[in-house]
């Protein structure tokens, strides 16, 4: 049996601010590379072995930083992109209850039967990213390496915790993923079989 730790960091705030952006490809803002950092030197960088990130650049910017500063290898998956959220992509919650009434609440009630219009569904999300993840599980093992750093978007880190902790999805928005965020999981694997634990959970502080 192998021990695995994977840390996340969800991306900090992109340009432009808190809105539902999936697909959409906007960089850290200042205040995004501040919050960054600023986890970076809380959790310290922990001998990490490799990063992993999706290839949007509010993730990949920061894990290409720290894979050259620590001189370690980048895997850049297009599988683990966040959820494409269709007609609600660039809009506040504010802006999408005013457009499309309590659409949202129904959303975070029951995902799987509340796809917004030309969004993709969540259950052809949780596919690939679970296929994306189980492949990076297989592929770290076999390089015989046991501590690893995902830079991901929320969404991605909902479908993963989910399947860990073995809950609904919709039970993973009770946990409070602000930018930034950090998760450490602990993963046996044996074989095709994985059990994990969370570990630690770490939100920057708001004044």
């Amino acid at each position: 049996m192998k021990e695995i730790v994977i840390d996340f960091i969800r991306h900090g705030e992109p340009i432009g601010g808190k809105k539902y952006r999936g697909k959409t490809d906007d960089a850290l803002s200042e205040l995004g590379w501040q919050q960054m950092t600023e986890m970076r030197r809380l959790i310290g960088d922990n001998a990490w072995q490799q990063v992993v990130c999706s290839d949007l650049c509010r993730c990949q910017d920061f894990a290409r930083q720290v894979s050259e500063q620590l001189h370690i290898p980048l895997r850049v998956k297009k599988a683990f992109q966040e959820i494409d959220f269709g007609v609600w992509e660039g809009k506040s919650a504010q802006q999408i209850e005013q457009e499309f009434p309590h659409e949202l609440f129904a959303y975070y009630q029951s995902p799987e039967k509340h796809t917004p219009q030309d969004a993709e569904h969540v259950n052809d999300f949780n596919g690939r990213v679970l296929e994306a993840w189980h492949d990076l599980i297989v592929e770290t093992v076999q390089q015989n390496q046991n501590h690893v750093l995902f830079v991901a978007h929320a969404g991605v880190m909902r479908c993963i915790l989910a399947e860990i902790l073995q809950i609904k999805r919709q039970s993973t928005y009770h946990l409070d993923l602000s930018y930034a965020c950090f998760i450490r999981l602990k993963l046996f694997v044996d074989g095709a079989n994985i059990y994990g634990q969370l570990q630690e959970m770490k939100n920057l502080k708001v004044n």
